[in-house]
């Protein structure tokens, strides 16, 4: 039985010097030896997995990059929490499906796990960068790397959950450029409420992308003008939450990542320069910080200072934002009594805690006026192209003015004597 779950390691390490994989393989099968020299490329050649060195490092890691441009851009790594100390790695595949990387005494640095039961399992990349184990049929995947990922989002790659399984995707920045352990910064999809994404530093959210309101997310309005570049795909079902992108162009090159130093980017390959572009970054500015002006501020760089209240709302504190904002006066909850003003331009409050309807279509105002505890609704947009509604009850947090243009409309609740002063 032991011969089946792990992989041949007497003289592995002397016959992976001697038999090395064709250049042009993007197959492992049981019996093959795949080592340090070796690598295997997707079948349209545009992706390679192997074994590498980062920066300044002298340590060895199992990782996937691309394969057609000269700098090597590694966006999946297989041992990241355990490095090989030297160049005598050597991964294979068992007779039952299970990945194994090992070095010269045997020890393991990193696996899949466990038996797969499948039916003469082979190891493959993909076209996609997607490295799978799979049956000789190759209608299923037993494991696949799309499912754990490291740094980055590439076309093909979900961010998110599968609800089925409970498989939770996120990907996390490298600890530095020599060192690709998990860092400091994640990110992740977050299931309550309205899902939105965030970066955490540890466990704590430093920015939120906020809401999917029908063609992006309410905290990067620009997705809708690079519509000649990308696609982007939000999913919300009872099987999945989860968010990925792909490319206008086959050609083009694009990645989402997380940086070291806790900014989200997303590059882009500049064939004339022969480098990376940054084409976008978050946080941008002291407005992407979470909640910097507290509940009920709006965070507006074109102001100075650039936090204020909204409409009908006084500062707790002037001399402390972090407080936010309070009301001048009391909702009365009665017919007639309560009003709203609109917002526009603007990212969407935190919806950790809100309600989401969308099969409510136009009647968002009279939902959120039946509540007496609804401080703002929001429309978003649904599939189709009717709208649904997004219902606040509480502190509206993390409202900033766009500074690019964009942004949606928020409506604020507001008592009778404070909706005189402003537009309903």
């Amino acid at each position: 039985m032991e011969s089946h779950t792990k992989c041949p390691l007497l003289l592995t390490i002397i016959l992976s010097a001697l038999l090395s994989l064709s250049a042009a393989k993007d197959t492992i099968a049981p019996g093959d030896l795949f080592g340090d020299a070796d690598s295997l490329i997707s079948a349209d050649g545009r992706f390679k997995l192997g074994f590498f060195t980062p920066g300044r490092s002298k340590s060895r890691y199992l990782g996937i990059w691309y394969a057609t441009i000269p700098v090597q851009t590694v966006f999946w790594v297989a041992n990241r929490d355990r490095p090989l100390p030297d160049s005598t790695g050597v991964l294979c595949i068992s007779g039952n499906g299970n990945l194994v990387l090992s070095d010269a005494s045997g020890a393991v640095y990193w696996s899949t796990g466990a038996a797969t039961g499948l039916a003469s399992p082979v190891a493959r990349l993909l076209n996609t960068s997607n490295f799978v184990v799979m049956g000789a049929s190759g209608e299923e995947y037993a494991w696949q790397s799309f499912d754990h990922l490291t740094d980055s989002l590439i076309p093909g790659m979900k961010i998110g959950w599968d609800l089925r399984s409970g498989k939770n995707r996120n990907f996390t920045s490298w600890r530095s450029g020599d060192d690709p352990a998990p860092g400091e910064y994640t990110m992740v999809m977050d299931l309550r409420g309205d899902p939105q994404p965030f970066l955490l530093r540890g466990t704590t959210p430093v920015w939120r992308m906020g809401p999917w309101t029908g063609r992006r997310f309410t905290g990067n309005p620009g997705m809708t003008s690079v519509g000649h570049l990308f696609t982007f795909n939000f999913r919300r079902s009872t099987d999945e939450v989860v968010f990925s992108f792909d490319v206008v162009n086959p050609s083009t090159l694009s990645m989402l990542r997380a940086h070291p130093t806790g900014l989200l980017e997303r590059l882009l390959w500049n064939e004339t320069a022969q480098m990376w572009d940054r084409f976008w970054f978050a946080p941008r500015d002291q407005c992407d910080v979470l909640a910097t002006c507290g509940p009920f501020g709006i965070c507006d760089t074109s102001y100075s200072p650039f936090c204020r209240c909204m409409p009908g709302f006084v500062p707790r504190s002037l001399g402390n934002w972090n407080m936010g904002c309070m009301r001048r006066r009391p909702l009365k909850c009665r017919k007639g009594s309560d009003g709203f003003v609109k917002m526009a331009l603007v990212k969407l409050p935190d919806t950790s805690a809100s309600i989401v309807n969308y099969a409510m279509g136009l009647d968002c105002r009279t939902a959120c006026l039946r509540n007496c505890s609804c401080t703002a609704y929001a429309y978003t947009e649904v599939a189709g192209g009717s709208r649904g509604c997004i219902l606040w009850g509480g502190n509206l947090t993390d409202v900033r003015v766009n500074p690019i243009g964009g942004g949606d409309e928020l409506f604020v609740r507001l008592a009778k004597a404070d909706r005189s002063r402003v537009n309903i």
